[in-house]
C-alpha cells in the first residue's frame, strides 16, 4: 500500500503546467551538484585531506545514482494515466449517484 502512495504533489494539483515539476527537477538537481562539487578541495595538492574529501562525495554521488529511476516506457505510463483517469471518474460519479 505504502509503495503506491506518491510523496510528491503533482504540479496539477497546484493549477501550474506540468513543465514546471520538470523545471523544479532540474533546479534541484542544480543545487545537489552545486553542493557535492564545492565539498571538493579547492587546491590542487596531493594529500591525504584532499582523498577524504573525494571519497566522500563519490560516496555522496554512489547513492544519489542508487536513487535515480531507471528508464520509463512512454506508452505504459501513457496507458497508466488514461486508466487513473477513469478511475477517478467512476468514483466521481458513484459519490454523485449514492
Amino acid at each position: 500500500m505504502l509503495d503506491r502512495i506518491r510523496w510528491q504533489d503533482q504540479a496539477e494539483a497546484f493549477g501550474q503546467h506540468p513543465n514546471a515539476d520538470i523545471s523544479y527537477m532540474i533546479t534541484d538537481s542544480e543545487i545537489t551538484l552545486e553542493s557535492c562539487l564545492s565539498l571538493q578541495p579547492k587546491t590542487g595538492g596531493g594529500d591525504s585531506s584532499s582523498k577524504k574529501t573525494e571519497a566522500l562525495v563519490n560516496t555522496i554521488i554512489d547513492d544519489m545514482l542508487q536513487q535515480v529511476p531507471g528508464p520509463y516506457n512512454h506508452e505504459k505510463l501513457m496507458k497508466d494515466k488514461v486508466g487513473l483517469q477513469l478511475q477517478t471518474f467512476f468514483i466521481f460519479l458513484r459519490s454523485k449517484l449514492c
